[in-house]
């Protein structure tokens, strides 16, 4: 039975006419008593590390480097010829950044998860900056962010081992879509922008699988951060457009409670299906073997064994 979640967060917050951040704190205080200042504190130590995570992507310093690992928030960073609007190109490069650093061992905020930890940072800091949004502004737009991941987490999952990688990346999306809509309207008195907007994002990435290849959080997962902001930016631009969702959001979340309950366990986190299980993706997981193999043989750590091997994820194409 579906929890309406963020559809109660919409009517106290058109109600008393305010904002979805304003009635989070109000939550975060009456359940958790916590303050203002606990509140903001946690959320610029969010914010801090986001921004670590971006500075470290984009300059590919890393003691450690993972499989199929490759920089590719320089790529796309430094490419001249773009497509994207300018804003949207930073928000990629972001995600793409942040979660190369997750791959390589840095630090990142599971936000809602380390697989998705690109897509709600890379959204919130472009459109930031491009739009002239103060520190407050970025701490409002997670604290929206937080009443779209409380609804899923109530009505299903954030898992990709619950519910594959509609619950991470998936959840990631809505929840980046519906900051957007904050940043953009800082003093917004019509919430139900935030929730058809985060309703749009999630309903275009229900029954998305998770297939880790090797098992390793990188093929397909970092890329999909970057795709995945293309479609928060589009359900973002849809909501403040007038645009709605004919299912609300708290029921869209029940029906990923659903599908993920029907997806086959090869498909959520085991590296038993999908992309992992490719002509290519054995490869790597053969690869990933022998190398764990032989850090065993010499008493090494597995990061050893890929420190004395820089070339090793060059190898297969």
């Amino acid at each position: 039975m579906t929890e309406y979640i963020l559809r109660d967060f919409v009517t106290k917050a058109k109600t008393q006419k305010t904002t979805i951040a304003e009635i989070v704190k109000q939550y975060e205080k009456e359940n958790f008593k916590r303050t203002d200042k606990e509140m903001v504190n946690k959320l610029n130590n969010s914010i801090k590390t986001f921004y670590t995570g971006v500075n470290t992507g984009l300059k590919g310093n890393y003691k450690f480097k993972n499989l199929m690992f490759s920089s590719d928030s320089m790529k796309l960073n430094n490419k001249k010829t773009r497509i994207l609007g300018n804003t949207l190109h930073k928000a990629c490069v972001y995600a793409l950044a942040i979660t190369e650093n997750n791959l390589n061992m840095g630090t990142v905020i599971a936000c809602p998860t380390a697989g998705s930890s690109g897509i709600v940072p890379g959204c919130i800091l472009a459109v930031a900056q491009d739009y002239g949004c103060s520190e407050k502004d970025i701490q409002n737009a997670l604290l929206t962010a937080s009443a779209i991941e409380l609804s899923i987490i109530k009505n299903a999952s954030i898992s990709g081992a619950a519910h594959g990688c509609q619950g991470e990346c998936g959840s990631a999306t809505a929840m980046a879509a519906g900051a957007i809509i904050h940043l953009l309207y800082k003093d917004n008195t019509n919430p139900e922008m935030v929730e058809n907007a985060a309703a749009l994002a999630l309903k275009n990435m229900l029954g998305l699988v998770c297939d880790p290849v090797a098992g390793v959080v990188s093929v397909p997962c970092r890329k999909r951060n970057a795709t995945s902001i293309g479609i928060a930016f589009v359900a973002a631009q849809m909501a403040l457009s007038g645009i709605k969702s004919y299912i609300p959001f708290d029921e869209v979340a029940s029906a990923m409670d659903e599908i993920g309950r029907r997806m086959d366990d090869e498909l959520k986190e085991t590296a038993r299906g999908g992309l992992a299980k490719t002509k290519t993706g054995k490869k790597w997981e053969t690869k990933k073997a022998k190398l764990l193999e032989e850090a065993e043989k010499n008493k090494q750590s597995f990061a050893d064994i890929l420190k004395s091997k820089k070339e090793a994820d060059k190898t297969i194409q």
